[in-house]
């Protein structure tokens, strides 16, 4: 199931963009002791790889900007929630001199998505 951050809302410019973007559903909530419960919508938060993320995405940047901000909170929620392949339109930022295979090296696979329907063809032999 296709998902969105909340980072994705606040990142894009234009109504017509962020109505679009609106009509996805969003991550799940991360499970909070004493509020969520035990089968419900949330989920147990994966592990918080904020500061790894930031320095896999920008070694090289000592403070970051806005927008590479928001390149780290979409893959942060994408790991907290428990995503299974983060696709992007943005290789730039997230395949791009080495990136996708540091990504991959944490656990963390990060696809366009042509590669990602290539791969589904693939495995489920589709045409």
């Amino acid at each position: 199931m296709l998902q969105r951050s909340d980072a994705m809302l606040a990142e894009l410019k234009g109504e017509a963009r962020v109505s679009k973007a609106a009509t996805l559903p969003p991550h799940p909530g991360l499970f909070t002791l004493g509020v969520s419960r035990l089968g419900g919508p949330d989920v147990l938060a994966g592990p918080d790889m904020k500061d790894e993320l930031e320095t896999i995405l920008f070694p090289t940047a000592s403070t970051l900007t806005a927008n590479q901000r928001y390149d780290v909170e979409h893959l942060r929620a994408h790991v907290r929630t428990g995503g299974d392949v983060f696709v992007t339109l943005n290789p730039n930022d997230f395949v791009v001199r080495g990136r996708q295979e540091r990504l991959r090296s944490v656990g963390i696979w990060v696809m366009s998505p042509d590669e990602l329907i290539g791969l589904l063809k693939s495995a489920f032999r589709w045409t």
